[in-house]
């Protein structure tokens, strides 16, 4: 079960307060980045030392990473749909 975010008045997600931790495969959305990708590698995976999560845009293979405590990942499934135009 994943924790929900809150929507601010901007219609942004923030943070949960208990980070949501991601599976190798998930699709998440980084606020850092602004992006969702597929989490290609998780902490650890490639030794002891790596303590990040690397995260790809799906189809892509340039990969970046974000902190291990996934504080600034959300499901994808969490964003909000964009507004309809009239």
């Amino acid at each position: 079960m994943t924790e929900r975010n809150e929507t601010n008045t901007s219609g942004k997600l923030q943070p949960s307060s208990h980070p949501w931790p991601p599976r190798l495969g998930d699709l998440v959305h980084d606020s850092n980045t602004d992006h969702t990708a597929v989490v290609v590698a998780l902490p650890g995976d490639h030794g002891p030392d790596a303590l990040t999560y690397h995260l790809a845009l799906p189809g892509e293979v340039d990969t970046w990473s974000v902190p291990g405590d996934a504080s600034t990942l959300s499901p994808a499934a969490d964003l909000l749909p964009p507004p309809l135009s009239a």
